[in-house]
């Protein structure tokens, strides 16, 4: 046989090295130039920058979906499970972290977002309403189109996803705009309680201000109380006086 086997010893004491020295290139290459490419660093490149592109697209995807539809921002269905919730959660908050993505400005508002909704669907009475109201959306949309309730297939179709979702979102809108009504109606009360209770107040001040002035100038009243009965006397004496005066006049000249 004419071939060594990789490794063995040739008459110069020399190991054939060749098999070694073939991984040792097998990642690398060379440019037109003759410059050498390193294919897996190049390939660990292009994975970091598809990685930081989905990062990027999951943030812009949060912070642009409807904030009142939790299921919606961690892309889940209704009736899931609360590890599944909390799987989904943890996941996506992984992935858009802001520390993991100091780059992007909009991180920290998409985390502070994806928080929120987790905890309004480990919340069991806001998840419950929130299921509640995909029920009555899918009963509304039934009803409106007349669709038959056997007809799985459309059901579980991307257009009546679609539809399911729109309908959802028209709900939620509404319940936010009553919600706000009534904390809005729960506020002119509470100001209004508040103007009520400071007239009332005003009024007990103004009162007791008015009762303290009375007894502060009671002397004065007294006072001047007599001092009228006084002069009212003296003016009836001085009138007494005058008259017993014409009474002699007239009698002298009879």
């Amino acid at each position: 046989m004419s071939g060594k086997p990789d490794g063995l010893e040739d008459g110069s004491g020399n190991s054939n090295d060749v098999g070694s020295s073939k991984n040792k290139n097998s990642s690398q290459n060379k440019d037109r130039d003759g410059y050498s490419i390193d294919i897996n660093e190049i390939e660990a490149e292009l994975m970091k920058e598809e990685n930081e592109l989905g990062r990027d697209i999951e943030i812009s995807r949060i912070i642009n979906c409807f904030k009142l539809d939790s299921y919606s921002i961690l892309e889940l269905q209704p009736g899931v499970s609360l590890k599944d919730i909390n799987q989904k959660y943890r996941k996506k908050s992984l992935l858009i972290h802001p520390d993991k993505n100091k780059n992007n400005p909009n991180a920290a508002i998409a985390f502070d977002i994806l928080k929120k909704n987790h905890l309004n669907l480990t919340d069991e009475k806001l998840r419950k309403n929130l299921d509640q109201i995909y029920e009555d959306a899918r009963k509304l949309i039934v009803r409106e189109e007349k669709i038959s309730v056997n007809n799985t297939n459309y059901f579980i179709s991307e257009e009546f996803s679609s539809k399911l979702k729109n309908k959802v979102k028209e709900i939620l809108i509404e319940e936010e705009f009553l919600r706000r009504m009534e904390i809005k109606e729960n506020i002119n009360k509470e100001v209004l309680k508040k103007q009520k209770l400071e007239q009332l107040k005003q009024e007990r001040l103004f009162k007791k201000k008015q009762e303290k002035n009375w007894e502060d100038k009671r002397e004065e009243r007294v006072y001047n109380w007599r001092k009228y009965l006084k002069e009212n006397e003296k003016k009836k004496m001085k009138m007494k006086k005058k008259n017993k005066n014409l009474e002699k006049k007239i009698k002298l000249l009879a």
